[in-house]
C-alpha cells in the first residue's frame, strides 16, 4: 500500500504536466506492467534523438541505491530500487494511457524523487510520527478506494463494449428514423432593417414579399435567385446569404424542426414568421444512412445502456441522500454516472446542437440578414 501511497501523490503532480499534451483518454487502472497495453518500444530521446534505437520495456530508467521496499532502517548500500521503462509506462496509464513522451520522463523524475525522499524519511522515523501516520493510513484507505471505484468501472465497461452484430442490427432496424439525413434550402427575409435607402423596412411589405416568394417556389423557381431577388427589390444592403443547408440529422433538431422530415422531396414549406425574418424552407433530398456508417454510433448508445443496466442491478442496494443546499444545486447528482465511451461525431442522447437548430439564427437574428443556420459554413450555391 505504501507503493499506492507513493503513486498516487506522484501521479496528483505530474497531472499538469499531462493535461499540456494531448488529451487524455478514460482513466483506466493497470495493476503490474503486464496489464499495461503500451508494450511499443519508446524512441530514445535526447542526446541520441537522431538514433533509431528504441527502449525495450525492461530498460532499467532509474537505478536508486540505498532504496528498496519498505526500505529498512539500517539499509546497506547494496540495497536498490530498479524502475523500469516498462514498469513507469505502466504506472503512467494509469493516470493516461495517452500520455506524451514529455510527461512520461517528467514522471519518472518525480517518482523517483518520490522514492527516494520517502527512504530517507523513513530512516528518520517520520512514518512513527502519529500526526503523519494517520494521514498516511487516510492517504492510503482513499487511494484504495479510488482504485477499487476505477476497477469496478472498467470491468464494466469493458463487459458492456461486447455488443453482438445482431444487436447492432436490432436497434438499427427499431430505430432507423433516427438515421434520416436531409438536404434543405432555406429562404430568408428580413421583417425589419435598414434599407440601401435608408428607410426602414416595411413589415407588412416584407410579408407580402414573402408570400409572393413562396408562389414562385412552389411553381419550381431556384431559391438562390429567389433569395437574390427579394433583397434587390427591398434594397437590403447586407450581404446576400446562400440559400443552401448543410445536410442535417433529424437528432440534432428541436421538434419544431423535425417536421421537415416528414415533408417529400421538392414541397415547399408555409411563411414562417419568426421574431426577426420570415423563412421559407424546401426539402431537396432525404435518405437514410446505412447501418455501416452508423454502427459505432449505435454501438456507443448500446453499450452506454448495458452499462446503465449492470450498475443499477449491482447496485440496486447502495442509495445516497445529498444535500442540496449545500451543493448548491437543484436536483440531486447521479450516484453512478455512466462514464463517457468512445463515440463518434455527435453524441447519443444529446441534445440539439445549437449551431444546427434551422431556426435559432432567425430568433437571435439582426434586422437585416438571416444568419447562418446550417452545422457549418454555408455551401456556395
Amino acid at each position: 500500500m505504501r507503493n499506492v501511497f507513493l503513486l498516487t501523490a506522484v501521479l496528483s503532480c505530474v497531472s499538469p504536466v499531462v493535461a499540456q499534451g494531448e488529451t487524455p483518454a478514460p482513466i483506466s487502472q493497470k495493476a503490474t506492467p503486464s496489464t499495461s497495453r503500451r508494450t511499443e518500444p519508446v524512441p530514445v530521446h535526447g542526446t541520441q534523438a537522431a538514433s533509431s534505437a528504441v527502449l525495450p520495456a525492461s530498460t532499467p530508467i532509474v537505478t536508486l541505491n540505498g532504496v528498496c521496499d519498505h526500505t529498512p532502517r539500517n539499509a546497506s548500500k547494496s540495497c536498490k530500487t530498479v524502475i523500469t521503462r516498462g514498469q513507469l509506462d505502466s504506472m503512467m496509464d494509469t493516470a493516461s494511457s495517452d500520455a506524451t513522451l514529455a510527461a512520461r520522463q517528467e514522471f519518472a523524475v518525480r517518482y523517483a524523487r518520490t522514492l527516494a525522499a520517502a527512504a530517507v524519511a523513513e530512516r528518520e522515523h517520520l512514518d512513527r510520527d502519529p500526526a503523519i501516520a494517520q494521514t498516511i493510513q487516510g492517504k492510503e484507505e482513499q487511494a484504495r478506494k479510488e482504485l477499487l471505484a476505477a476497477a469496478l468501472y472498467s470491468k464494466l465497461t469493458q463487459q458492456a463494449e461486447n455488443v453482438p452484430e445482431m444487436v447492432t442490427r436490432k436497434y438499427y432496424t427499431e430505430h432507423q428514423a433516427d438515421f434520416d439525413v436531409v438536404d434543405l434550402r432555406c429562404l430568408s427575409i428580413p421583417k425589419t432593417g435598414a434599407a440601401e435607402s435608408g428607410q426602414l423596412l416595411d413589415a407588412d411589405k416584407t410579408k407580402s414579399k414573402a408570400d409572393e416568394l413562396r408562389k414562385r417556389a412552389l411553381a419550381g423557381d431556384d431559391f438562390q435567385q429567389l433569395q437574390q431577388d427579394v433583397y434587390k427589390d427591398l434594397g437590403i444592403k447586407a450581404g446576400l446569404p446562400s440559400t443552401r443547408l448543410n445536410t442535417m440529422r433529424r437528432r440534432n433538431l428541436t421538434q419544431e424542426e423535425q417536421k421537415f422530415f416528414d415533408f417529400k422531396p421538392g414541397e415547399v414549406s408555409d411563411v414562417l414568421v419568426l421574431p426577426a425574418a420570415f423563412v421559407i424552407f424546401k426539402l431537396e433530398s432525404k435518405t437514410t444512412l446505412p447501418v455501416a456508417a452508423v454502427k459505432k454510433e449505435i454501438n456507443s448508445i448500446l453499450q452506454a445502456e448495458r452499462l446503465r443496466k449492470e450498475l443499477q442491478e449491482i447496485a440496486k442496494d447502495v442509495k445516497a441522500d445529498f444535500n442540496l443546499n449545500y451543493l448548491n444545486m437543484p436536483t440531486a447528482p447521479e450516484l453512478f454516472p455512466i462514464p463517457v465511451l468512445s463515440r463518434s461525431a455527435g453524441r447519443p442522447g444529446k441534445g440539439p446542437d445549437r449551431r444546427s437548430r434551422l431556426m435559432s439564427g432567425a430568433r437571435r437574428g439582426t434586422s437585416t440578414q438571416m444568419p447562418n443556420t446550417a452545422i457549418g459554413p454555408n455551401q456556395p450555391n
